[in-house]
């Protein structure tokens, strides 16, 4: 299956169509699904809770990403779900090596981000745009596209 996520590997699920799209491309589509994902799934026990037992911390016990909506507004709430966001892919996303993510310039309704992170194998650099829609607290990922800045 070309261009299916890890996930969507395992579970068999069918694959939204690519087209013609090359390899790169469609991991960075699997990639983007898998972090969507994860961003959407809420954890009832985000990491900083169970700072006594790290590896429960980065295990499916706290798969996922605390309710987005808590932390406020203005540049600094930004910059508080950004390192949220960055704590969650570096705990569960290990394909992914040398996380930023920071706010877009000029976004704050609804807040969006941008991820960059490496892939582990090959090393490629990657860059995300990530989105919280508004009032559903639903977050869209998609890969930008050409070379991660």
């Amino acid at each position: 299956m070309a261009g299916a996520s890890l996930l969507e590997t395992m579970l068999g699920e069918p694959v939204p169509d690519a087209g013609a799209a090359a390899p790169a491309r469609q991991d960075a589509l699997g990639l983007a699904r898998d972090i969507e994902r994860l961003l959407n799934t809420r954890s009832a026990w985000p990491s900083e809770r169970l700072p006594r037992w790290p590896r429960v911390a980065r295990s499916v016990y706290a798969f996922g990403f605390a309710d987005a909506g808590a932390d406020g507004d203005g540049t600094e709430a930004l910059h508080r779900l950004a390192e949220r966001i960055r704590q969650a892919l570096a705990a569960h996303e290990p394909r992914l090596a040398d996380l930023r993510v920071s706010p877009r310039p000029g976004a704050r309704r609804p807040p969006a981000f941008t991820i960059e992170a490496t892939l582990r194998r090959p090393g490629t650099r990657l860059s995300f745009d990530a989105e919280i829609a508004p009032g559903r607290h639903r977050c869209v990922v998609a890969p930008v596209a050409g070379p991660a800045a």
